[in-house]
């Protein structure tokens, strides 16, 4: 339960909607508790009382974010009017879907998936142009598409990404750092490695072996540069 309710409301299976809703409104935690940490019920809070039954169409309120401007919604509820298949869409949807689909509603004639926005086929050259805008590759604006909008072959259109000179410009000041294998060494002490570390008020000096993995360590008095080249003079004479 604890994981299911840290998910938006929309993810969370269909069975539990019911709950959720009604404490939405109070400020609740969902906690495990092991069984035998549990309170054990009294009498009185065990006895129950016939409470008629209560009519199952409860109102809820809707809150709705559109990160759009009101004349841009507008435009978009005319694109969604005047799309045949968005508006067939809108009737099934109020008509009631078969219990097979899930998480598509109607809000004011704009349809969601979810907590995204369904638009219609002649706002994706639009969408595209503001999803790519801040030019973060095909990774990063599939990203910002998937958790704001919907459109079928999604993915697909947002390709056209690959092609943008100044996202591989971008993609090209950052490359990918790859692992670098240092060369086997041949004998003992052919190659080292070094480190400072503190502990308990003292300052050491760690030389490892790569050939062995034997290690030493040496008191520093001091972490500076004069006395660790002079202690490592030290060892490699």
């Amino acid at each position: 339960m604890e994981a299911i309710f840290r998910k938006h409301i929309h993810n969370s299976p269909a069975r539990l909607h019911s709950m959720q809703f009604e404490i939405l409104p109070y400020n609740t935690t969902i906690r495990y508790e092991k069984g035998s940490e549990l309170c054990i019920a009294d009498t009185l809070s065990r006895e129950c009382h016939n409470i008629p039954e209560q009519d199952a169409r409860a109102v809820y309120g809707v809150w709705v974010v559109i990160p759009m401007s009101a004349h841009r919604i507008a435009q978009l509820k005319d694109a969604i009017n005047t799309s045949a298949e968005l508006s067939a869409l809108c009737r099934f949807i109020l008509q009631g879907w078969p219990d097979t689909i899930q998480q598509l509603a109607v809000y004011e004639d704009i349809i969601f998936k979810g907590k995204r926005t369904l638009l219609p086929p002649s706002w994706k050259p639009l969408i595209l142009s503001q999803l790519h805008c801040s030019h973060k590759g095909v990774q990063g604006t599939l990203a910002i598409a998937r958790y704001h909008v919907f459109w079928p072959d999604r993915t697909k259109n947002i390709i056209f990404v690959q092609k943008c000179a100044t996202c591989q410009k971008i993609q090209n000041d950052s490359p990918q750092e790859y692992l670098s294998v240092e060369t086997v060494p041949l004998r003992p002490w052919m190659y080292v490695a070094s480190d400072l570390f503190h502990y308990k008020d003292k300052n050491f000096l760690l030389v490892v072996d790569s050939y062995s993995d034997y290690f030493n360590l040496h008191v520093l008095t001091s972490s500076t540069s004069n006395e660790v080249i002079k202690t490592l003079k030290v060892w490699f004479t």
